[in-house]
């Protein structure tokens, strides 16, 4: 296996509906700069009113830690959101 290959074995992926197309944007683009995380790949897809979250992590521990940190992510976005 090449130094290069990075193996995430874990999985976990997560669907998101909005009421609107505009907030499915607005939490997508906040998203974004957070997707680079040492030990797991976060990659982010918006679908009209839906985003897509798929997360890989090294391991269970990285996934479980990973999907809350994005998660919390979309909440504080949402409450953002919300308070305009």
């Amino acid at each position: 296996m090449s130094r290069g290959i990075r193996v995430f074995p874990a999985r976990g992926e997560v669907e998101i509906q909005f009421n609107s197309r505009r907030s499915a944007e607005c939490v997508y683009h906040s998203l974004l700069p957070e997707a680079e995380l040492p030990g797991a790949e976060v990659k982010i897809k918006l679908e009209g009113k839906t985003l897509w979250i798929l997360v890989r992590g090294r391991d269970k521990g990285m996934l479980r830690a990973t999907l809350n940190s994005t998660l919390s992510w979309v909440k504080m976005a949402t409450e953002v959101i919300s308070v305009e």
